[in-house]
């Protein structure tokens, strides 16, 4: 039976090749509802926001066009939230892959585990990734002026608003580094700057 999840993925066409014989069939064997490409104008943050739009399901999640679905990685997300019915989304950690010869801070395939939820732990950390189960209505969308640590801004507005996660000690999906990202072409300090100020962060 399909869930009552919308996944938006937005999409770049120099990722077609991983696109369609990776991340796509692993998001349909998670068997949402519904599944939105956006392949649009705009950097990722546009492409989300134009793919929420169109979202009708209770339920939505964002996935990169270079990350692949654990086959339980929805119906996991999907039941916390369902038991918690008083948190606004549901996290894991990953297993990220650096593709040969592409460059990356981390030099090499790491695993990110993240951890328990933690309202001050998130104003100084930012451990909850953009692939993560939001019930639609509380989404409140992302800042095009975020290049970087967009999901982060993301987590930070909506703990503004009191909305908190429910972490699942997990390793529910994976990414693969098969180019050379944001984390790579623009600075962490910039983003940083505009995130500090815009959430009155003093660290």
């Amino acid at each position: 039976m399909d869930l009552p999840i919308c996944v938006v993925v937005p999409h770049m066409k120099s990722r077609a090749w991983f696109f369609e014989r990776y991340t796509l069939p692993s998001i349909r064997a998670n068997n949402p509802s519904r599944i939105i490409i956006e392949e649009g104008a705009g950097g990722a943050c546009e492409k989300r926001n134009a793919g929420a739009a169109k979202a009708s399901q209770p339920f939505i999640i964002f996935v990169d066009d270079d990350t692949v679905l654990g086959g339980d990685c929805l119906s996991k997300m999907h039941a916390m939230l369902e038991w918690d019915i008083s948190a606004g989304y549901a996290y894991s950690g990953y297993t990220a892959v650096v593709w040969p010869g592409v460059r990356h801070p981390m030099n090499g395939n790491y695993t990110i585990g993240s951890r328990v939820f933690d309202a001050e732990a998130l104003r100084r950390e930012n451990y909850v990734d953009t692939t993560s189960l939001m019930r639609t209505v509380l989404f409140p969308g992302f800042d095009p002026k975020f290049e970087r640590l967009q999901d982060w801004d993301l987590w930070l507005t909506m703990l503004g608003q009191g909305i908190h996660g429910r972490f699942i000690a997990d390793q529910l999906f994976m990414k693969f580094n098969i180019d050379e990202g944001i984390s790579v072409k623009i600075p962490r300090e910039g983003a940083e700057s505009i995130l500090k100020k815009k959430h009155r962060l003093s660290w």
